[in-house]
């Protein structure tokens, strides 16, 4: 059976509350009234506050960077690269901009310019691990393994305590068939992270493969302990029972993870379930 294993980078934006240069009054004022806004999640108006500011002062920098985060999050990904451009041309060695950029092009399915936006991230600040993470990501996509994991692991190497570059590198090495690395990785990431769902079911996918049926049953009722609706946990926990000879058990799991979305495993239970 084939398992869809998704490839994904957390990504998130700090509110950006620097004042890197001296601001007309008004709009200085206008900015901090944005990001008041903003916390109080009246976003209207910190795009008029914003707007207002950008009016009053075109060289604003932080506004650009801020409204950049408003167009982000309301999916508008053009219009946040052309507010990450306006703070790149007004500060262009500054590399939140290009990080923040590559995002939105990342959004937009523009891999070459997400490449460049991260390297020059990259470039810029060799410290900045969510970049060299998020270019694994569009490596990894574009099936160039070699270069993925050396990126994950300097991700790995900058913020050794941040579990979905962990969780990354050992879809790489499931993918090189270097399971024995895959399960080390997955051990890290849950163990920094012990609600970490994708990652045991990652693992539990793999325990089933290996015919580890009891380590991969541990992983799916954790899982299902810390999320009920989990369709894919109770298809490997199926899977793993079936491999346990509890086939009844099986058949309920299974026809759980039918209930909850999951139509590949019809098959499973046609073949292997009374009517």
């Amino acid at each position: 059976m084939i398992i869809k294993l998704a490839v994904f980078c957390l990504i998130y934006f700090p509110v950006f509350f620097g004042f890197c240069r001296a601001q007309t009054q008004e709009a200085t004022f206008l900015y901090q009234k944005a990001l008041a806004s903003y916390q109080a999640k009246a976003i209207d108006s910190s795009f008029f506050y914003l707007n207002e500011a950008l009016r009053l002062d075109n060289n604003f920098r932080e506004a650009y960077m801020q409204r950049g985060l408003l167009h982000y999050e309301f999916s508008d990904m053009e219009a946040a690269i052309r507010d990450y451009t306006s703070a790149i041309d007004l500060q262009p060695k500054e590399s939140e901009a290009y990080y923040r950029r590559g995002v939105a092009h990342y959004q937009l399915n523009e891999s070459k310019k997400a490449i460049e936006d991260f390297s020059r991230t990259i470039q810029l600040n060799p410290q900045y691990h969510q970049a060299y993470l998020a270019r694994g990501v569009l490596y990894d996509e574009n099936n160039d393994f070699k270069k993925a994991l050396k990126d994950y692991n300097q991700a790995i190497l900058i913020a050794p305590s941040y579990p979905i570059s962990y969780y990354n590198r050992s879809l790489i090495y499931y993918q090189l068939g270097e399971e024995s690395q895959a399960l080390d990785d997955l051990k890290k990431a849950t163990s920094l992270d012990t609600t970490y769902e994708a990652a045991r079911l990652l693992r539990a996918f793999i325990y089933n493969e290996q015919q580890n049926f009891q380590a991969a049953l541990l992983d799916c009722k954790e899982v299902i302990a810390l999320n009920p609706y989990s369709a894919e946990a109770f298809l490997h926990q199926g899977n793993a029972e079936k491999g346990l000879g509890q086939p009844e058990n099986a058949c309920q799991s299974w026809k759980t993870a039918e209930k909850l979305g999951n139509l590949e495993v019809k098959t499973l239970i046609d073949e292997n379930c009374p009517k």
